[in-house]
């Protein structure tokens, strides 16, 4: 994660002795051996200050990461698309985008921030509902900050004998996110959404999603563009690309094989898409991830 100064030259944060500076050094984090095969694994929480006009760059960034604003509100810029996350709600910056947080001139903002890895993170990310949203407004704010500031606690023990409870906890956050979300209304439209997100890795087509949703393509069609925006093919396509940057940052797994698991049946024609949707190839993607994965710790280790 770069961090950068305003063009002003503003400094981006506040350090005092009750707020952690947003850089690894000074989080609680830690990953041991046994996390880095796991279904997935809270590796940091963070405490921020930002003074007013400060920002962040996350450059293909190699983590989920949940940006929980306590006082003052982040901006976060993605895919050209920039979104207001006050307190309670949380911002999902998704694992392998670029994006950058603002504050405004006139206000900072002091923030909770964790981030999750794992090998089958990403189908768990869109099984919650949490595909493709930048913001959800939280059910609950007290009981998610609760449960995060535990996180940090047994992050920084750094005791295998928590690897459990720290990899429960990051299930029941993403529980209590998924529980937040709001679910589309129409139950046709919820049906279809289940059915993509069950079918990432087959090749279906979306006048059968509809047929098993009992409507017409036009009709699936109008409830997606109310809904999301966007055609139900472009839902599927983006659910897609989407899968496959979480994929491709597990470095063990063959491009094959990554397009294998989001329905494409060859390479060639799964690296093109990718082309389309992000500009770079499956695996120059890869490259850039692996480059701005911070190495790791030396204290890090178990023992």
């Amino acid at each position: 994660m770069a961090i950068e100064n305003t063009p002003q030259r503003k400094e981006l944060f506040d350090i005092s002795a009750d707020v952690i500076c947003h850089s690894r050094s000074h989080c609680a984090s830690w990953l041991p051996p046994e996390a880095e095969t796991l279904p997935l694994w809270p590796e940091f929480v963070g405490r921020v200050t930002y003074r007013p006009g400060g920002y962040v760059a996350h450059d293909s960034y190699y983590l989920y990461a949940f940006e929980l604003p306590l006082e003052g509100s982040l901006r976060i810029v993605e895919r050209d698309t920039e979104t207001r996350i006050d307190p309670g709600m949380v911002g999902i910056i998704h694992r392998g985008e670029d994006s950058r947080l603002f504050t405004s001139d006139a206000d900072g903002c002091r923030k909770l921030a964790f981030g999750m890895r794992g090998v089958a993170l990403g189908g768990i990310v869109a099984a919650a509902g949490l595909a493709g949203r930048i913001a959800v407004r939280l059910r609950n704010p007290e009981r998610l900050i609760r449960l995060v500031l535990r996180l940090e606690s047994l992050l920084g023990m750094r005791r295998v004998a928590d690897i459990p409870a720290i990899a429960g906890l990051g299930m029941e956050l993403l529980t209590e996110l998924a529980l937040s979300v709001t679910l589309p209304r129409d139950e046709r439209l919820e049906q279809a959404v289940n059915l993509f997100a069950i079918n990432v890795p087959n090749r279906i087509s979306v006048s059968r999603i509809a047929a098993s949703c009992h409507v017409s393509p036009a009709t699936l069609g109008r409830l997606f563009r109310q809904e999301f925006g966007r055609s139900p093919q472009a839902y599927f396509r983006d659910l897609r690309m989407q899968t496959a940057r979480g994929l491709l940052a597990d470095p063990a797994m063959p491009v094959k094989h990554v397009a294998a698991q989001v329905g494409f049946s060859d390479v060639f024609s799964f690296s093109r898409e990718f082309r389309k949707a992000e500009g770079i190839s499956p695996r120059e993607f890869r490259r850039r991830l692996s480059e701005a994965r911070p190495e790791r710790n030396p204290d890090d280790r178990l023992g």
